[in-house]
């Protein structure tokens, strides 16, 4: 069962969209601006990365690891994970990141939304860095780029390319998944979210045979079977794939979860080949899937859905 629903007083973060972009244009206070070092420090030791740091770092700002895996491996739960800014013009920090319970993942710098593609050609030296991310290999997390746990948080970094998905969890509540610029993604065109069979109209060209509908992987999809929880995912910006969902929220079994899926900008969405399937395929902006016996409420408002499907 999906209910949608409003919290009274539910605080929402104001997007604004400008020249194609999507933008933060708060009272000044930034959801996505990092806390200050006292308050990491309090939740966890505080560990770096960089694509363009040295071979044998620690983990300091002034010695970051040079790879997710070596970040990924040094964490505890409870951990803040930041990944620092490099020049667009260096490869992302490669190979993806399982998080550990209760970590946040968070890129530093300023909001990665407020930046431009065009930094480098207007010559804004501000705008020329990005805390950015990928995974190219398959074996690697399925290609994910970022694996969520329960209780985790992933802000304010850019998901550049993905074999799979850019973000994705399953059975993580208390997730957080907010003011990230993800693209790219899927370019294994694997099959994600799958309408389940229904009869079709018998206008429909394969008559009225029940049908599955699949689409490809999104670029951040959480999934639930068991448990209960809340996830936020809000504020994202999610563009630009060639085989790919935009985001995704699947809850099956006995889950029983409450989402926040608000305030994203999703566009330039492709339908992709999905492998060369030859069965009619889908591709969608933002979904929304219950089945069994699970339950879902959701708060889904003011999102941006533009130029999904090829021409």
């Amino acid at each position: 069962m999906i209910r949608f629903f409003r919290r009274p007083g539910a605080s929402l973060v104001t997007i604004c969209l400008l020249a194609g972009l999507l933008n933060a244009c708060g009272d000044g206070s930034s959801d996505n601006a990092l806390d200050t070092q006292a308050n990491l420090q309090q939740q966890g030791r505080v560990l770096y990365a960089s694509a363009t740091a040295a071979p044998e770092g620690d983990g300091s700002r002034t010695a970051p690891f040079d790879s997710l895996q070596a970040l990924e491996a040094a964490s505890a739960p409870g951990d803040t994970l930041i990944i620092l800014p490099s020049p667009v013009e260096v490869p992302a920090l490669d190979g993806g990141i399982q998080l550990k319970s209760g970590q946040r993942l968070l890129g530093d710098g300023p909001s990665v939304l407020l930046q431009t593609p065009n930094a480098a050609v207007s010559g804004a030296a501000e705008l020329m860095q990005q805390p950015r991310i990928r995974n190219t290999d398959m074996a690697r997390l399925n290609g994910d780029v970022v694996r969520l746990a329960p209780n985790s948080q992933v802000s304010n970094l850019v998901v550049t390319e993905s074999v799979r998905g850019g973000i994705y969890g399953l059975n993580v509540p208390g997730v957080k998944v907010t003011g990230n610029d993800v693209s790219g993604f899927n370019t294994s065109c694997t099959i994600g979210f799958t309408v389940e069979p229904f009869p079709a109209p018998s206008s429909f060209p394969q008559g009225a045979a029940p049908l599955v509908l699949p689409a490809g992987w999104a670029g951040i999809m959480v999934d639930a079977d068991n448990g209960e929880g809340e996830i936020d995912i809000s504020s994202n910006y999610v563009h630009d794939s060639a085989c790919g969902n935009g985001i995704d929220v699947r809850i099956s079994g006995s889950a029983d979860y409450l989402a926040q899926v608000s305030q994203n900008f999703v566009t330039q969405l492709e339908h992709g080949p999905l492998h060369e399937l030859d069965e009619i395929h889908l591709v969608h902006a933002i979904t929304l899937q219950v089945t069994d016996d699970a339950r879902l409420e959701a708060e889904s408002n003011s999102n941006t859905q533009t130029f999904i499907g090829s021409p």
